[in-house]
């Protein structure tokens, strides 16, 4: 359509200023809600992946116990054979030490998950845990490589309680959607504290002994 006269051409310059600042504003309102819904999701996954509303005290109890155990589990672990080795053993029987650990930490939980399915669960955790402070303490007072067995047993019975651990996680969260995360957070805090315990168990080999070691881990 054309539009004679300068009054009329002044109109449509006005219109097409007009509609050019509805479209901006229309932008910049849709570019608002966006934001807003992107700032909403990343809230929204943050709650996802730290469910921590979702965690009883209970839980955090086998947390806080999965980090402090496994930082005195980390301080001789990794420097285990060190030690067997300065007990008069040889490679041969370095390799039954560490595969009589590795074969109790296979097969125990076998008949960890059996008992989990019977009995309390929550008893067999804190029973599990017994035998897991005896462990270093026997390895402390070895005098010889076949000494460290009895040591390795007790590790082996503390495997006993990992079924129960993983079954009264799932049970005691109430939200389904929410038990994986929590249950990754569970078995992540046990890996925490082997972060930092290797380097201060060697440190403070070298300065009191693996034995003082040993015995102040468990």
């Amino acid at each position: 359509m054309w539009f004679h006269g300068p009054d009329k051409m002044i109109n449509v310059h006005k219109m097409d200023r007009t509609c050019m600042a509805l479209s901006f504003l229309s932008f910049d309102r849709k570019q608002d809600r966006r934001k807003q819904s992107a700032g909403a999701a990343g809230r929204k996954r943050f709650s996802v992946d730290f469910p921590f509303e979702a965690f009883t005290r209970d839980i955090w109890i086998i947390c806080v116990s999965n980090v402090v155990g496994a930082f005195g589990e980390g301080l001789y672990f990794w420097v285990f054979p060190l030690y067997v080795m300065s007990l008069q053993a040889d490679y041969i029987q370095l390799a039954i030490v560490t595969s009589a650990l590795m074969g109790f930490a296979a097969l125990v939980p076998i008949p960890g998950g059996l008992l989990a399915d019977r009995l309390d669960r929550k008893k067999i955790i804190i029973l599990s845990w017994t035998p897991w402070i005896f462990a270093p303490l026997i390895y402390s007072f070895a005098q010889d490589w076949t000494q460290l067995i009895p040591g390795t047993v007790c590790w082996g019975v503390s495997m006993l309680g990992l079924p129960a651990i993983t079954a009264y996680v799932i049970s005691s969260v109430g939200d389904e959607k929410k038990v994986t995360s929590v249950l990754s957070f569970v078995w992540a805090s046990y890996s925490f504290s082997y972060i930092f315990a290797p380097a201060v168990g060697t440190y403070l080999a070298t300065i009191i002994g693996m034995r003082s070691v040993l015995q102040i881990s468990a």
